[in-house]
């Protein structure tokens, strides 16, 4: 997200963004499946030869990845594009108003948003 706008107007650039201010938010099923693929995934990685790598690369993160990429890099990315296939919510709160707002998975870019009961000053 470069930058995100609220009901209230507010705009809140990426690199101005408070910290904790936006997040994600999965169900604690899908968390445990995702989890443990992601965990198999790792393990079945970390059981390839050297030989192997560059085919296991290219068959689960695409012909383009780099082979020599380090061991800590590929687990990320194995880590990221797993949960990115996953069905969860983006959370954003605006420093503005308070607002809350959320986009479900698959259409992340329609947003509802939810106004506190309150308004800290």
């Amino acid at each position: 997200m470069s930058s995100f706008t609220c009901l209230c107007g507010g705009v809140t650039h990426e690199s101005h963004e408070a910290p904790d201010a936006s997040g994600v938010g999965l169900g604690l099923e899908k968390s445990a499946v995702l989890e443990a693929n992601q965990a198999c995934t790792s393990a079945a990685f970390f059981a390839t030869t050297n030989e192997e790598r560059g085919t296991w690369l290219a068959s689960h993160l695409g012909s383009q990845y780099p082979t020599d990429a380090s061991n800590e890099e590929v687990v990320e990315d194995l880590i990221s594009s797993s949960f990115l296939a996953s069905k969860f919510v983006s959370i954003f709160e605006c420093p503005h108003c308070g607002r809350i707002a959320i986009a479900r998975a698959p259409t992340r870019d329609v947003w509802r948003f939810y106004s506190p009961d309150e308004i800290n000053g």
